[in-house]
């Protein structure tokens, strides 16, 4: 009956897929830049509190790069934008609510949700984009020695 109205059980999938990923995506960047503040957790057993501050790992080989100096800059950076950050992860829930919603009717709304995954793939890339604007900000404020390093490291470790 799928077929009938124009989308295969194949689309379900893709829309299901996509959706996850894009969940990954802010999530991880919006998400921990507003629960995390200050650095991560402490490396000892006990902790003042809640540690607080932005994921660089979602910077992937770049934030793998930075040396622990740099991860705590640009998690300083990252919460300066925590406004920004926090209506990407807003307007992710809301889209999230949406789909849910479309989901659970009795006729399964395939532009609709084509719209709304659209939508959450735009704000993930917002997200992406903030965060690479962060690491050029602070790319353009290291001294010469530190960027030499950072390239040192790398073309070290390379891509995952």
């Amino acid at each position: 009956m799928a077929e009938a109205r124009g989308m295969g059980r194949g689309w379900g999938a893709v829309l299901v897929i996509s959706l996850a990923l894009n969940l990954a995506v802010v999530g991880l960047v919006a998400g921990a830049a507003l629960r995390w503040q200050g650095g991560p957790p402490a490396e000892t057993s006990e902790r003042a509190g809640p540690a607080r501050g932005a994921p660089v790992f979602a910077l992937g080989p770049y934030g793998r790069a930075l040396d622990r100096d740099g991860r705590a800059e640009w998690r300083a950076m990252a919460m300066a934008r925590s406004d920004d950050l926090a209506r990407g992860r807003a307007a992710l829930r809301a889209d999230v609510a949406a789909l849910a919603a479309l989901l659970q009717a009795e006729h399964f709304d395939a532009e609709a949700a084509r719209d709304l995954l659209a939508r959450q793939r735009a704000n993930a890339r917002a997200q992406e984009a903030i965060a690479h604007e962060i690491l050029l900000e602070q790319l353009a404020g290291m001294p010469a020695e530190n960027r030499r390093a950072l390239a040192e490291r790398l073309t070290r470790r390379g891509p995952r």
